[in-house]
């Protein structure tokens, strides 16, 4: 497409030179590590409950921790799932006939199998078979995450706070983005807060809604109130709110590949990417990420991006540790990864000029990111925050301020739909037009590129 084609995007952008000088590790508060450090303890001791796609039945898988000592390697994954190859599977079932149950699970064209010893770890087994099969053939299904993204020393930009509720659309025009399809795979959305009028016209099934308090209200500890919030319970809605704030007008599908602690498997999150394609899905928003052995991309979603169509967007978000190391699905080929900028989502004023926030991670060697705000108040559930969190925890009432790089790729996905609903585009042609910038890239340097978001 030639640029005539395009000429009523115009995009206010500028490049940025990340200073690596910054000692990143001294802005995380010691406070702040260790409710990170307990939350991560936490989510290893639930795992994750989820209901089976091959069964239909609610089941308890557990998870597990590598190189817990090492942050610059560790990763979370399920302890018994081996994601394989599923052109090897007959092969390794001969080969290894009482590891693994009968029941398989399959997303796309890999396979998952379960071992039949709750003892032998997952990865174990998959060293065990790559090195004879070799790297492509076998994985462990690893934990994505949404703030915390999965590393082992977490946090995320700010815990959400208490805030009312945000003001109207910045310019009168609520057809911004109006006719464009974007499917958000998260955690779901909360049904009490469907009748916000920022989330007008949104229509999900049960299985998609936010659980809000799947794990709180199970313990049996007595000092935790059953009816607090879970970890990350509200997440997918707080997204969903900026995606509209920046474009009122556009079509959002839920898809809940995660629970309510904000966690789920790599599997589950490729199996949510095929059901945004199967719903013709224009923009697919991933705001979540993980960290996976050996740094490689991840078995499963590399599969499920695969099948994306030439014209479908995939926005993620590029993680808040500071830390170059690739950090999944926004450091994979062709998916468009968002830092964030330290600049309110309503501050149209400063967005070439803002500097990249503190808890943002960074491009790996060799890759780019795009970055636009960071900190937005939106809409949010109601409740008392999980203790976990915030001691003393707050008290929510549908709306909340936050920062992450979770609501800045929500914001650019936002933009990417006004782009299409004006320009009559497709979104990857208007990603296309934005990432253009990067042309006059400086060999050797990282920069980022700062979108204003309003710019459209």
């Amino acid at each position: 497409m030639d640029n005539s084609d395009q000429s009523d995007i115009t995009v206010v952008a500028r490049l940025c030179v990340i200073d690596d000088d910054r000692d990143w590790g001294k802005r995380i508060p010691q406070d702040r590590l260790g409710s990170r450090s307990a939350q991560i303890e936490r989510v290893l001791e639930n795992g994750i409950d989820r209901i089976n796609p091959e069964t239909g039945e609610h089941e308890h898988v557990d998870l597990n921790i590598a190189y817990h000592d090492d942050p610059d390697k560790g990763f979370v994954y399920a302890s018994r799932r081996v994601v394989i190859n599923g052109e090897q599977e007959g092969a390794l079932r001969r080969e290894y006939p009482d590891l693994f149950t009968k029941q398989q699970e399959r997303v796309g064209a890999v396979t998952i199998l379960t071992t039949v010893d709750t003892s032998v770890d997952a990865l174990t087994v998959v060293e065990q078979i790559t090195e004879k099969y070799g790297n492509d053939a076998a994985s462990v299904d690893h934990v994505f995450w949404t703030n915390q993204n999965g590393h082992i020393i977490c946090r995320e930009g700010d815990d959400p706070e208490p805030a009312d509720r945000p003001d109207g659309p910045h310019r009168d025009d609520l057809d911004r983005g109006r006719g464009v399809r974007i499917a958000v795979v998260d955690n779901g959305i909360a049904s009490e807060a469907l009748t916000d009028s920022w989330l007008d016209e949104i229509t999900v099934d049960q299985a998609d809604t936010d659980q809000l308090r799947t794990y709180t209200s199970k313990s049996t500890d007595p000092t935790v109130d059953p009816n607090s919030l879970d970890l990350e319970a509200g997440h997918g809605t707080f997204v969903t709110g900026v995606i509209r704030q920046v474009a009122p007008g556009a079509e959002i599908i839920m898809i809940r590949a995660l629970d309510s602690d904000g966690v789920g498997l790599e599997s589950q999150l490729a199996a949510g990417i095929d059901r945004a394609i199967a719903s013709g899905a224009q923009i697919i928003n991933l705001s979540v990420g993980g960290y996976t052995n050996g740094d490689a991309p991840p078995m499963a979603i590399i599969d499920a991006l695969s099948r994306v169509p030439d014209d479908v967007v995939v926005i993620a978000a590029a993680g808040n540790e500071g830390t170059r190391r690739p950090l999944y699905p926004a450091a994979i080929a062709g998916v468009l990864g968002v830092a964030a900028l330290d600049l309110e989502g309503a501050n149209r004023n400063d967005f070439a000029t803002a500097k990249l926030a503190a808890y943002s991670n960074r491009p790996p060697a060799g890759e780019h990111f795009v970055a636009t705000a960071g900190r937005w108040t939106s809409v949010f559930v109601s409740g008392v925050e999980n203790p976990l969190r915030d001691d003393p925890p707050d008290r929510f009432d549908g709306y909340a301020a936050g920062s992450g790089t979770s609501f800045s790729a929500a914001a650019m996905t936002g933009m990417v739909a006004v782009g299409v609903s004006r320009s009559g585009s497709t979104a990857a042609e208007v990603v296309a037009k934005i990432t253009r910038q990067f042309a006059s890239r400086v060999a050797g340097q990282d920069e980022i590129l700062h979108v204003d978001i309003w710019s459209l």
